[in-house]
């Protein structure tokens, strides 16, 4: 695939300054009313839909946007929606805690009915006796508040500065060495070159698109104005489950086929021999292996106890409980000899690898790249910094374990996510290993530790190698494009304290003037004590297991090592993992029943399509693919806009 000219541009123009801070004064505020109104995910502003809006404004006024200029709204549209929603989300599984949740969350009726009310951390929210907790003042610029956002703020973006390092160092190993992929990334910048130049890929990107969004016409858009009538039984995506016949023969085995264009379409980035290395150990996982639990006695069935398989259980459920009550454990084994292993075996492409960061020369330098001395400060310092911080808060928690998983194990697991998200386009997960650590380390788990934002696995700069092979391929200095990073981050944040303390100005939060705000508040806070007093049982990390998955994975690993295939392990991890992703998948179970469709879309690319259209397809299956997501996502945005207007009358008085 080529699609690279010789020439860097500016990314950062005034034109993408105005775009960003459109998006952070106009947008942002819109998204954040809605997520308080109508809930749904920070996604529901398509980054397509602004792209191709301005890019076609710019073109009318005869100057079109750059392929530079393009990428950056594409990529960083949602980066100043989720900077400005850091101040109302709810608690969410990922460990971030909107502020006004947090002032919520101290008085609400759920922590008195768990007894928990006298152990909410003094760094979290304001006491009891603030005037912010007790209602008299509503406003996110409160002395009360300094101490929570500081820490906030601080670690987050520590936390970026960790990613960014581990990201410049990954880049270079597997991308500029190893040559990954990276195909769901390819096909954005695909998309994005298409839009900004009008080019051989262009027809075929925006037929694509408006198949999305036909494809998008009968499930979220008739959905929104239906109320959801004509939605789910239309369009979207459709899974056909087979729990319900199969615990008939096999209790507790689960399998699935998600009927969906994007899974099929997906599937035609993906060689077959990654696709078959995810779905062969989740099919043996999910599908035998969990039989084999509840066969057992591994998984317990019937009875009152939490996590138990019982008949009639879906396959979400199935899935879930059986990754926390065993597969997290293999997960875990796997993962710890991906991290390793290639030290041992790729340790001549590694050692290159860091050796060209060593010495940079020209092209580098003009690439944007970052020497290894300045990418080892980085990462010591703002991990280390992290643990500092953690440590304090936590005191509870041993300061060297802390310091071994934040610096050591991030490091290793962000190997395993760049190599996972090279191959697949998915990186992949271990479900609450900060809490599994936590119990396994001895520690009695308790609000203090669960609300605290240790980065005991911090795998973010996977995401970072992906940005970058964008960046490249749209010939963006990578310095650079960090930088615009960094700027729509700013605007979101500014852009968030000022909105969410004005909507919390108007009214209190939850309330009837934010519907959805009274129901989703409240769930979030029961989840979260719920799975707290779960977590004190400390049933997740076995060690017999992870030691026995040590051991397998140390063979697996030396035999695909021996067929030159070692980096079909990651895939193999990724399938038992079931992180989601594609754009089809949220969830593990929608990722399993996925694995039919996306087999079948990488046999029509790989044996039907590549050789009809060998010249062309190597670029149009990523046009294609990009065409598609923006069509659909486009028409999700229209129906979040219909729904926005028909629930926003909730509060009139008729």
């Amino acid at each position: 695939m080529s699609v690279e000219v010789e020439e860097f541009k500016p990314c950062i123009t005034w034109r993408t300054m105005m775009a960003l801070i459109v998006g952070a004064l106009v947008i942002a505020p819109a998204i954040i009313y809605s997520q308080l109104t109508i809930g749904g995910s920070l996604g529901l502003v398509s980054s397509w839909l602004i792209v191709l809006l301005w890019a076609e404004l710019a073109r009318l006024m005869g100057n079109p946007l750059t392929r530079q200029e393009v990428l950056i709204l594409q990529n960083f549209s949602f980066v100043a929606l989720w900077a400005a929603a850091l101040f109302i989300l709810p608690g969410t599984w990922a460990g971030i805690y909107g502020l006004i949740w947090r002032i919520y969350f101290v008085n609400s009726p759920v922590i008195y009915e768990f007894g928990l009310e006298r152990e909410i951390p003094w760094w979290f929210a304001p006491p009891k006796s603030s005037p912010l907790v007790l209602g008299y003042i509503r406003s996110l610029f409160h002395v009360d508040l300094l101490v929570p956002l500081v820490i906030l703020l601080a670690v987050t973006i520590l936390s970026w500065l960790m990613n960014i390092s581990l990201g410049f160092l990954c880049y270079q190993i597997f991308v500029a060495r190893q040559r990954l992929d990276y195909p769901l990334q390819a096909a954005t910048a695909i998309g994005v070159i298409s839009i900004a130049e009008h080019g051989p890929t262009y027809k075929p990107f925006m037929v694509a698109a408006a198949l999305g969004a036909i494809f998008g016409l009968p499930g979220p858009l008739l959905g929104s104005i239906t109320g959801g009538v004509l939605g789910g039984a239309l369009g979207g995506m459709q899974a056909i489950s087979l729990n319900v016949a199969l615990e008939q023969v096999m209790p507790g085995a689960s399998f699935g086929i998600l009927i969906d264009v994007f899974a099929l379409v997906a599937g035609l980035l993906l060689d077959p021999k990654v696709v078959l290395a995810m779905a062969i150990p989740a099919y043996a996982a999910y599908l035998v292996g969990n039989h084999l639990l509840v066969r057992f006695g591994i998984w317990p069935s019937g009875g009152l106890e939490m996590g138990a398989w019982m008949p009639g259980a879906s396959e979400g459920y199935c899935i879930w409980w059986s990754q926390i009550r065993f597969w997290t454990s293999v997960q875990f084994g796997l993962s710890i000899v991906g991290a390793i292993a290639p030290f041992i075996v790729f340790r001549k492409t590694i050692i290159d690898g860091l050796k060209s960061l060593r010495s940079l020369g020209v092209d580098e330098r003009r690439e944007g790249l970052i020497s290894l001395k300045w990418i080892i400060i980085t990462y010591i310092v703002s991990s280390s910094a992290i643990v500092a911080i953690t440590s304090w808060i936590t005191p509870e928690f041993p300061w060297y374990l802390n310091a071994l998983f934040t610096i050591g194990w991030s490091f290793m697991a962000t190997l395993v996510a760049s190599a996972s998200a090279g191959l697949t386009s998915s990186a992949f997960n271990i479900p609450y290993f900060k809490q599994a650590v936590i119990s396994l380390a001895g520690v009695k788990p308790n609000l203090n530790l669960w609300f605290a934002p240790l980065e005991l696995m911090n795998t973010g700069g996977a995401g970072w190698v992906g940005n970058f092979r964008m960046a490249r391929m749209c010939r963006i200095r990578l310095t650079e494009y960090v930088l615009a990073y960094f700027i729509s981050f700013v605007l979101g944040v500014i852009s968030g304290l000022i909105f969410a303390s004005i909507f919390w100005g108007i009214a209190p939060i939850p309330s009837g003037a934010y519907p959805h705000s009274m129901i989703s508040w409240t769930n979030q806070a029961y989840w979260q004590l719920l799975f707290l007093k779960w977590f004190e049982r400390g049933i997740v990390l076995k060690p017999d297991i992870i030691m026995f998955s040590i051991i397998t994975g140390i063979a697996l690993y030396a035999l695909l090592a021996w067929r030159n295939m070692a980096i079909l392990y990651y895939a193999i991890i990724v399938g038992i993992s079931l992180p989601g992703g594609y754009g089809v998948a949220g969830s593990g179970a929608e990722m399993y029943d996925a694995l039919p469709m996306l087999l079948l879309g990488s046999i029509i690319g790989k044996y039907i399509l590549a050789k009809k259209a060998s010249q062309s397809w190597g670029v149009g299956k990523y046009a294609i693919a990009s065409g598609l997501s923006a069509g659909y996502s486009i028409m999700g945005t229209i129906s979040a806009a219909f729904s926005l207007i028909l629930k926003a009358q909730w509060v009139l008085p008729y």
